[in-house]
């Protein structure tokens, strides 16, 4: 037993003894080279676990490949290290402090290929030490961790972050005019806030590729390079308040800057973009509200944005020059896009416009002058989410939202159109009235559609159906063919180019206030399935003027609502399926028509005393404060809808054979003026049903429904047969 106790104390010192040996402290103790073991205290040279002390009046010389982990300098003056020896280098896997950032803590100029490499795992720190210390080449090679330095950083060779991550905190980065700067794909090089010649002036030949992450700080930063260059997969992220790219003598600078396929170029602060060049993925932010954060490019030749561009937080989108985005274009929380195109410039979206902000002054605006004709083109779909009264385009809205701009330029849209949100619209223009607008649509078999709220696609200026397009919304949603502002004419068209077919879908609705359906180049096609609503005092033969087929599906539905006094035209066709009446100054039927489907009395007078209507087998008249000149001539049986507190007139049938379900649904009720016959149902959905001195009969199979508050005051007549051993309940009047 006293053996074995003997060897476990043995073995327990050797451990110990070991682990004391793993981090030592080297001072240096004059001037020499840092491989010779007397330059050292401990007379040994330091390895990746030591710190080092360059102590004062000391000269230490990277003549061979060195590492240490901390190290410090302790006089301002006189503690140096010397990279004299070409191709060595100098590894720290720790920290290097200084006494002063102002003092130079390198002798001499540095050998070819020098190197310090700052390496490890653990986060790392530069303090004290700044812009008067001249680094040979300087390279941030780390498998974790930060490298951080709180001043500037001097370097005579060359930056590369090969991995991990180089902070450099707001601080600048001087380098010689050969000097480049390279950030590999593993790794990121950020918060810089500057990048800058020692030298000055304008004569340099450096550059800066990145393929990993580049970022400036927030400050007002700047990057100063001859060649830039931004590679597959790299991320350069301007996040400045300066215009970003100017040299020492503040011109425009780099004079090359590349964005390679799959590289990704940020503005993320309040900082103007400072050059007009080519760009994958372009993303704009750095404000708060709509327009706060505005990146200009200067108005010269053409941008092309090859991947997506994507604007929000604020920001505005500035150019008057020719742009053309590839991929898909992004719009969020108050971004903008502000065009001040010249004659003849053009801005393509060749991929989706998604509208997604919410900005009070308009997603995509045109600030050009009067004399301009410009073209936005979009060739992908567009979807607007935005939730704004204000328009996803609004043409018309000047540099700083001055409605005295005009927009007589072209927008086309060639792909499908979605409104997804409440109060979202589509296009606008001011009381301005812009005098030669003109919105195409192109693509082929595509779809406007409005889908939420009370949104529209509201259509100002020449509109063109270059091709067949479905028009198609749901809800309170609507199409609205705006008419022109200020009384100007002439009002603005709409033209159905030759072969193409514009649809009304089934449940959707197009207002023309004071616009028609013309033809293009050729004779167009109109297939309404939906609600015309007509406006003109011409009716059909003002509103529909296309000399193509104009056909009426199954559930389509003619409105004339106008202002003034309207007549049905002499070519609205003869039969309709829903004809609704909602023009206070009153409407006359230019020929005999009938109605298969609900013939409905909004308000305002329909004058069928000259030329008669006539209501189909199974049809229905709606009346709410609508009248009738005479009666219809009933085709068949009839139903009847009350939605207004009226005496009945011309539209309650007077023969007992006609009317099959009465339904009444107002709350003020409905008074009768002649004794009527119901062969159906009556219903009471609201409100109650006068009589007066007239008498309301049940049919041999009529029925009445009747609740608390919905019932009817008056005469009610009922004939039953009964014979032995039969119920009835006599129509359900409440006896049996």
């Amino acid at each position: 037993m006293k053996k074995i106790y003997f060897l476990s104390i043995i073995m327990v010192c050797v451990l110990l003894s070991g682990n004391a040996h793993a981090q030592v402290t080297y001072t240096s103790v004059g001037n020499g080279d840092w491989s010779n073991p007397s330059t050292w205290d401990l007379i040994a040279v330091p390895t990746s676990s030591d710190n080092v002390i360059i102590s004062a009046s000391s000269i230490v010389n990277i003549n061979a490949n060195a590492e240490c982990k901390d190290l410090t300098f302790t006089n301002s003056t006189t503690s140096k290290v010397a990279f004299n020896t070409a191709s060595m280098s100098l590894s720290v896997f720790g920290n290097i402090t200084g006494v002063i950032s102002s003092d130079d803590y390198t002798s001499g100029t540095s050998a070819t290929g020098t190197k310090i490499i700052f390496t490890g795992s653990t986060s790392q720190s530069i303090s004290n030490i700044g812009g008067s210390c001249n680094w040979p080449d300087f390279e941030v090679n780390k498998s974790a961790g930060t490298l951080t330095t709180n001043a500037n950083a001097r370097i005579e060779g060359h930056l590369t972050v090969t991995a991990g991550t180089f902070d450099v905190n707001a601080n600048a980065i001087s380098m010689a005019s050969t000097s480049n700067i390279t950030v590999a794909a593993s790794a990121s090089l950020i918060n810089v806030g500057r990048v800058a010649q020692t030298t000055g002036g304008t004569a340099k030949n450096n550059s800066i590729s990145i393929s990993g992450i580049f970022s400036s700080s927030t400050g007002s930063a700047s990057i100063n390079t001859t060649t830039l260059t931004v590679n597959d997969g790299a991320t350069l992220d301007m996040k400045g308040t300066a215009t970003g790219f100017n040299n020492n003598s503040g011109s425009e600078n780099p004079t090359s800057m590349t964005c390679n396929s799959g590289s990704t170029v940020k503005y993320s602060g309040t900082g103007a973009i400072g050059r007009f060049v080519n760009y994958h993925h372009l993303i704009l932010s750095g404000g708060t509200s709509a327009g706060s954060a505005v990146k200009t490019i200067s108005a010269v030749g053409t941008i092309t944005i090859s991947g997506d561009l994507t604007i929000s937080n604020g920001a505005r989108f500035l150019t008057g020059g020719n742009v053309v985005v590839s991929g898909v274009t992004n719009i969020n929380d108050n971004g903008e896009i502000l065009w001040n195109g010249g004659t003849g410039s053009t801005f393509v979206f060749n991929g989706a416009v998604n509208i997604n902000g919410n900005s009070s002054n308009g997603v995509i605006r045109f600030g050009g002058a009067s004399t301009t004709t410009p073209a936005y083109t979009v060739n992908g779909d567009v979807t607007v989410s935005v939730n704004t009264t204000v328009s996803a385009f609004n043409l018309n809205s000047g540099t700083s939202g001055a409605s005295n701009r005009t927009f007589e330029g072209i927008i086309n849209f060639n792909g499908n159109v979605t409104l997804s949100s409440t109060n979202s619209t589509l296009t606008s223009v001011s009381t301005a009235d812009p005098p030669s607008t003109n919105i195409n649509f192109g693509g082929t078999n595509k779809i406007l559609t409005v889908l939420a709220g009370s949104s529209s696609i509201n259509l100002r200026g020449d509109v063109t159906f270059n091709t067949s397009r479905t028009m198609t919304t749901t809800s309170a949603t609507s199409f609205i063919f705006t008419s022109r502002p200020n009384s100007v004419t002439p009002e603005w068209t709409i033209k159905i180019d030759n072969g193409a077919t514009v649809t009304v879908s089934d449940g959707s609705s197009v207002s023309l206030p004071n616009r028609a359906f013309s033809d293009g180049t050729g004779a167009g096609n109109l297939q309404i399935n939906g609600d015309l609503r007509i406006g003109l005092a011409g009716g059909w033969n003002s509103a529909v003027t296309n000399t193509g087929s104009k056909n009426l599906g199954s559930a389509s539905k003619v409105t004339l609502n106008g202002s003034v006094a309207q007549v049905t035209g002499t070519s609205l066709p003869a039969s309709l399926v829903n004809l609704v009446i909602s023009n206070s100054t009153g409407v006359t039927l230019s020929g005999a028509t009938n109605v298969s489907g609900t013939l409905t009395l909004s308000s305002g007078n329909l004058d069928n005393s000259t030329n008669q209507i006539t209501m189909g087998d199974a049809s229905t008249i709606s009346r709410a404060t609508g009248t009738l000149s005479a009666a219809p001539v009933f085709a068949g049986l009839v139903n009847l809808i009350y939605t207004g507190a009226v005496t009945t007139g011309n539209e309650l049938p007077t023969s007992s054979a006609v009317l099959n379900n009465l339904t009444i649904n107002i709350a003020s009720g409905v008074t009768l003026n002649n004794s009527v016959t119901v062969n159906g149902t009556l219903t009471f959905s609201a409100g109650k049903l006068t009589t007066g001195s007239s008498t309301l009969t049940l049919g041999a199979s009529g029925n009445i429904t009747e609740t608390a508050g919905k019932y009817l005051v008056g005469n009610l007549q009922v004939t039953r047969t009964v014979g032995n051993n039969q119920s009835n309940t006599f129509g359900g009047i409440g006896i049996s």
